[in-house]
Order: structure tokens, then sequence, then C-alpha cells
């Protein structure tokens, strides 16, 4: 196991012992992954190998590291991916690119937006002002940054963009919002829940936050309250439970809204709650 470490302003490589595997060289210096780490030198960033040495020159203005043997480049305000030797793998393109999820990547051109392939190819055309992640081979979108609707994997609309904003959908249904009150909508943009919220959340293990004056609770695919909105402030469900705030105290609640532990905590992570394997 390696670790990156500083002295003197300047970082290297120690190993469980403390003794420097990468002599404190640089100014800058990631985690290894896929056996090499960004590094920088001279205002510029490369990837050195566990030796220190260089495996890619530091010529590029920002790196990401290496997932899937791609790493996000920044060179002269336009974003690609580069391989393992610096190669440019996804030219140079783009305004901007997120990282890749389930073989396709957020990409900015021109000020627009859609969706990369691994290759680098236009999947969902660049026509957007701005779209959310897919889901269920959907995602909502908008032109204008005004009106809302949701697109396939090829641009093409699903679901008119009649909405002033739709989510991503969870469970079949997608949070929308329209003359400032917010419900959901199936697959085909038919109201399922009318919007008669001032807010809601996506569905999580069935349930989805909602408020009604100012208090937060949880209704169901039919729009009932299943859980009273008594509540300050709530999370998502996960595993049943769900965190709950109250006069300025966060507790957990169960599906029934009942405590489980009491609102006592000025904060709660829930990160203590594992996941079944």
């Amino acid at each position: 196991a390696l670790a990156q470490a500083k002295m003197a302003d300047k970082w290297g490589v120690i190993d469980k012992s403390g003794a420097w595997v990468v002599e404190p060289t640089f100014d800058e210096l990631g985690p290894f992954s896929e056996a090499l780490a960004r590094a920088k030198m001279a205002d510029k960033w490369g990837f050195i190998d566990k030796s220190g040495a260089w495996v890619v020159e530091p010529t590029f203005d920002s790196l990401d590291s290496f997932s899937k043997g791609l790493a996000r480049a920044l060179k002269d305000r336009k974003v690609g991916f580069i391989d393992k030797k610096g190669a440019w793998a996804i030219a140079q393109n783009f305004n901007w690119v997120f990282h890749f999820s389930n073989g396709l990547a957020k990409a900015n051109y021109d000020h627009k937006w859609g969706y990369i392939d691994i290759k680098g190819h236009w999947l969902t055309p660049p026509n957007f002002d701005w779209l959310l992640e897919f889901s269920d081979n959907l995602a909502s979108a908008t032109l204008d940054g005004l009106k809302w609707g949701v697109i396939d994997k090829k641009g093409d609309w699903m679901i008119a963009p009649d909405f002033d904003y739709v989510g991503v959908f969870s469970e079949g249904l997608a949070l929308a919002k329209q003359e400032d009150r917010y419900g959901f909508i199936d697959k085909t943009g038919a109201w399922l829940i009318a919007p008669d919220f001032d807010s809601v959340g996506n569905f999580s293990e069935g349930l989805a936050m909602a408020i009604k004056e100012d208090k937060w609770g949880f209704i169901d695919k039919s729009g009932a309250w299943l859980i009273a909105p008594d509540f300050d402030s709530v999370g998502d469900f996960s595993e049943g439970l769900a965190l709950a705030g109250k006069n300025n105290y966060w507790g957990i609640i169960n599906k029934k809204g009942h405590w489980v532990i009491p609102p006592l905590f000025a904060d709660i992570s829930f990160n203590f709650i594992e996941k079944s394997k």
C-alpha cells in the first residue's frame, strides 16, 4: 500500500514504513488508480508510475484519475479523454464532459448539452440547454431552460416539453412541476399524482417525501399521506428507515412514521446502516 505525503511544499509517495518510494518533487499529487497517479509540476499535469517516472508528460491543464483506461483531460480550454500513453482516445472537442456512467457521458459543445458514448460519438445530439441522467432509457431535458420534457437516447421527445420542470424517473414515476406546484407523472406524461404539493422528492422504497404547509411527510404512489406531514425536514427511505428532523434535532423514523431513534441529535450520519448482502 502506498500513500501520498508532503514535505517542504512538495509531494511524493511513501510506503507503510514511511519510507519514500517516490521522492517529494511534485507540486500536487493524486492517488494511484490503475497503477498511475496524476501529478503536477510547473503548473502542468501528467501521470507518473509507482517509481515516480513520467508515463504521460505534464502538458495538461487539468487531469482526472484513470477509470477503465481513460482519464478526463483539459488542455487549451477544451476537454476530452486520454489513454495511458497520453494520446487523445476521445478528442478534446468539448467545452466540458462529465464522467462516464453506464457507457454514457454528458457533454457540452458550443454551450449545448448532449450525451456521448465511450468512443466519443454523439448518442444524444447536443441540442439541449440542460438534461438530466438517463433512467429506464429516458432523460428529462429542456431546450430553453424554461420548459421541460422527456427524451430517449436519440434525443427524440417521448414526453413533450410542457412542464416547468421534470425530474429523474424513479420507480416508474418522475416528479414534475407546473405553475409552482409539484406532482408525479408516468412515462406517458400523464399525471399519476396531481400537482397539489409545494415540493416533493423522488420515490424510494415506494414512498416520496412531500411538503404541506411547511411540514414534511411521505406519500405513497396514489398520492395519499402514508406518514403525515409533521416534520421540519426528512430524508429518503433506505432499508425501511429515514432521517427526520423536528425542532432543530434529528432522529430516524420507520415507514409508520414512528421514531426508531428519537430526535435528540444536532445531526446524524446515515452511514451506519449497512446495505444487505
